[in-house]
């Protein structure tokens, strides 16, 4: 059977009963996880890692730069551990809530 790793913010955390046919599902998400807190604590090979984070710095002010030199940290040290892993980074979310935050620029 194939694994999907989950890893990222709420958004990703509240994903709990994820299920996708002839694949295992771990879900690794944490609700305010910032990109600085990113770590790969595990040593299972994943066919797919899916990916989302960055939304909790922006709302904390981090410089967008910043945000992008953590998650391209991650993402070399992820693939590094595990180079078969097939990874999907989602993009921060258009969202309502983002909107009313005045986000979006950043966010683009």
């Amino acid at each position: 059977m194939k694994t999907v790793f989950l890893i990222g913010s709420s958004i990703i955390s509240k994903y709990k009963n994820v299920e996708i046919e002839n694949y295992n599902v771990i879900n690794s998400g944490i609700s305010g996880l910032m990109t600085s807190q990113l770590n790969m604590n595990n040593n299972y090979e994943y066919d797919y890692m899916i990916f989302y984070c960055g939304n909790n710095d922006l709302k904390k002010n981090i410089d967008k730069k910043q945000i992008v030199a953590n998650i391209e940290k991650f993402i070399y040290e992820f693939k590094k551990k595990f180079p078969n892993t097939n990874i999907i980074i989602l993009s921060i979310l258009f969202s309502p809530k983002n909107h009313e935050l005045n986000l979006i620029d950043k966010i683009k």
